[in-house]
């Protein structure tokens, strides 16, 4: 349920600073990857931390371009994002499997 949770709170992140763009409230909206990025480093998703501590570390160097294109900004938010997205796979999986009384053995491919 935690994994879960911090999933959406990510990607609705995520959403929000696609939808009001990047050049606005950097600093704030880099605390809050820091934050994701802490949440899932408490729970053992250290490679989701790390692409979540990118973003935020991305967003304070847009601050620093103004309101030039920052590739570096939008790779970030794309690799936190599919691995956002394989995380909830692999969680709606494990819980459609317990939901049948299937066992989860693992044997399904996670990106």
């Amino acid at each position: 349920m935690i994994a879960e949770r911090l999933a959406r709170r990510a990607r609705a992140a995520i959403e929000e600073l696609a939808a009001a763009g990047a050049l606005e409230r950097t600093e704030s909206r880099a605390t809050t990857f820091r934050r994701l990025s802490a949440d899932a480093r408490a729970i053992g998703l250290f490679d989701l931390a790390a692409r979540l501590e990118a973003v935020a570390t991305a967003l304070e160097g847009q601050a620093a371009l103004g309101p030039r294109p920052n590739a570096a900004l939008a790779e970030a938010l794309l690799a936190s994002y599919d691995r956002i997205e394989a995380l909830s796979a692999t969680l709606a999986r494990s819980a459609l499997l317990a939901a049948f009384g299937a066992e989860d053995t693992g044997d399904a491919e996670v990106p």
